[in-house]
């Protein structure tokens, strides 16, 4: 019979094996569970900007305004950056909402008209109603377009009364009018011949003059019911706008904005910031550095840790030369691309956008297109041509510049972080120019609407929008005739500018030797003074003394217009503060690594890194008294000396 001896079976005439038992085999452990979805208890997030500005383009007249005379009116100047926005589905909301208003305001101007056949002065009534309503409107929303402000207390105040003595006036004309043209019935007397009786009806025997051809507690009725009827048309209208929006926002069928990087390529810039839309300065991080043989150092320099010696490294160049900058540039590319890579599949992801960008002045002759065409690729994707981009780095230009464009979108885009790097090389030294902006969130007065909007398909709903139809009959009068004045008003401006663009070209293409200039560059050649341009002197040119330059820079952007001064979140803070350090640091990570790579001395560059990256600035030897450095949240300051006594004559010095 075989034998167990441990885990061992030992059949008859075998021996059992030498040593010592093998331990009992251990059961598998269980897998570890799956870890859960993160996501599932995170909420669901906010509304995306391009929802909440769409939804504001409609609800607000301000903003409205505001977007569609930059856009709209302003159509030649170049577009602004728009980090996490869709500024055209914005623009187009705002025109929408604008003719929608117009054609409410047209239709009350045409039942005021159509009144008057029947009772002028009800009519007239009406129509004063209509224009102190709208120039209230207009007057309040003019404050608003400038920077949110209002009007002075007393301005106000003097306008008011004006306006209010104004209509009281011309409401008493008119009913002293009216009851003059409207002679009371004669009185009943049977001895006189023509006179009818008592009860009899006077109005229908062919009296009643036109214009008065019904009473006018009847007129006033029709008008009442005509504003009724009208308003429930605009807000059904503007409420089946909001659900489609809100409905597109929620099912995420439009594209998410990301950081806009890389869709300005080319910017325009005057007397403006160059960044029109990036948002806040965050933060500068300028460097100067003196590029030499590591060998002639002697030192890693400041402080920083040794590095392995990983053989010899090569000889670097006397005097580098843009090739230098071309492989910053690249390492640049390749570092910061590194970025998005970091992180666990079940975290957020946090993309990092690279693009290259290039600034050039706004104040010009010819168009932003035919920029665009000169320096963009043209398969479609918009990206500078990589001529222009090596042009650009082996040359260093006043008012050209080119940039390294970085960009991280955070909280569905509520937030956006772009830094700008540029590279240059003067006399043998690196100039290394960044600047950081981050996009604050988008203001809370500016959100989506809690509750469903009736929209009138049912009953239900009908009945809601005649409610708040009546309940704000007048609001609604007001906005409709002041968005149909606004529209016109923004319609002949828009018209003007293109009439006087067509006088000029015309005028050119008679007199091209005049001009100097072909048929289409002379079109471009207008404008002077109202759009910010100036006139300037045409040199080797004696057949034409001047040439008019236009101002295409833009001036405000639609994502800055709305957003808040700060922040809505200490995490929003938090994170701000990761991204804006990580960037920064491994952009100058990057450059100690190429230029070690090179054979040049780093340690200059490192010890700035190091004070940059923790929130360190010193002054060296600058005469500042007290401390010479300061964090990220402090601030130095220097008080001027004390004035010395010099006689009755001697001035304060001048900081």
């Amino acid at each position: 019979m075989s034998e167990e001896i441990g885990d061992y079976t030992v059949q008859p005439g075998q021996s059992p094996p030498s040593g010592p038992p093998r331990p009992p085999t251990q059961p598998r452990p269980p897998d570890d569970p799956p870890l859960p979805d993160v996501a599932e208890v995170a909420g669901p997030g906010a509304f995306d900007p391009t929802t909440r500005l769409r939804c504001a383009g409609v609800l607000d007249a301000a903003f409205r305004n505001q977007v569609l005379m930059e856009r709209y009116e302003n159509a030649h100047r170049a577009g602004a950056r728009e980090p996490g926005l869709d500024a055209q589905a914005v623009v187009g909301a705002c025109r929408d909402a604008r003719e929608t208003a117009s054609i409410a305001g047209g239709l009350l101007v045409a039942l005021v008209l159509l009144l008057a056949v029947f009772h002028v002065f009800v009519a007239g009534f009406a129509a004063l109603g209509l224009l102190w309503l709208a120039l209230r409107h207009s007057w309040r929303e003019f404050w608003r377009s400038r920077g949110g402000a209002t009007a002075p207390a007393g301005l106000r105040t003097i306008v008011g009364v004006l306006a209010t003595i104004l209509l009281v006036s011309v409401l008493v004309a008119g009913f002293g009018l009216y009851s003059a043209l409207n002679d009371p019935a004669p009185q009943y007397d049977p001895g006189v011949k023509g006179v009818a009786e008592p009860g009899s009806d006077y109005e229908s025997s062919g009296d009643a003059a036109f214009g008065l051809l019904i009473p006018w507690w009847f007129a006033a009725f029709l008008l009442l019911t005509g504003g009724v009827a009208i308003g429930c048309w605009m807000r059904s209208q503007r409420n089946r706008a909001l659900t489609r929006i809100v409905a597109e926002g929620m099912t995420g069928s439009r594209p998410n904005g990301g950081s806009g990087v890389g869709t300005v390529p080319v910017g325009f810039y005057s007397d403006f910031s160059p960044f029109v839309g990036a948002g806040v300065r965050y933060g500068s991080w300028p460097l100067t550095l003196d590029l030499k043989p590591e060998a002639e150092s002697g030192s890693s320099g400041g402080g920083a840790e040794p590095v392995a010696d990983t053989g010899p490294a090569p000889e670097p160049t006397a005097h580098p030369g843009p090739e230098l900058v071309e492989k910053l540039y690249t390492g640049l590319h390749a570092d910061l691309t590194g970025l998005s890579e970091d992180g666990d599949p079940l975290s957020t992801h946090r993309s990092v956008d690279l693009a290259d960008c290039v600034f050039v002045p706004g104040v010009r002759t010819d168009r932003p297109s035919d920029v665009r065409r000169r320096m963009l690729t043209g398969d479609g994707t918009g990206h500078v041509r990589p001529d222009w981009v090596r042009a650009l780095m082996h040359s260093s230009h006043e008012r050209v510049r080119h940039f390294l464009e970085v960009g991280v979108s955070m909280w569905e885009s509520q937030i956006v972080v772009t830094s700008f790097v540029r590279l240059s090389l003067h006399g043998g030294s690196l100039r290394v120019e960044g600047e950081t902006f981050v996009m604050p969130p988008v203001s809370e007065c500016y959100g989506v609407p809690e509750e469903e909007q009736p929209t009138g398909e049912d009953a239900e709903g009908r009945v809601g929008v005649f409610g708040s139809a009546v309940a704000n009959l007048f609001g609604d009068a007001r906005t409709a005739v002041a968005e149909l004045g606004a529209a016109a008003a923004s319609q002949w401006r828009a018209s003007g500018i293109k009439r006087k663009e067509a006088g000029l070209a015309a005028q050119y293409r008679a007199r091209p030797q005049d001009s100097g200039m072909a048929g289409e560059e002379a079109l471009l050649a207008q404008r002077i003074r109202r759009q910010g341009g100036a006139s300037r002197p045409m040199d080797g040119r004696p057949e034409q003394r001047y040439v008019a330059l236009v101002d295409y820079a833009p001036r405000i952007s639609i994502r800055e217009l709305a957003a808040d001064p700060h922040y809505q979140q200490l995490f929003q803070r938090h994170d701000v503060q990761r991204v804006t350090g990580a960037v920064t640091k491994r952009c100058l990570t990057s450059l100690v690594r190429v230029l070690k790579d090179n054979g040049y001395d780093t340690g200059e560059l490192e010890g700035a890194a190091h004070n940059i990256t923790i929130g360190m600035q010193n002054f060296g030897t600058a005469n500042v008294d007290g401390v010479v450095s300061a964090g990220t949240d402090n601030a130095i300051s220097q008080q001027p000396p004390a004035r010395r006594s010099g006689g009755a004559g001697s001035a304060p010095p001048q900081m």
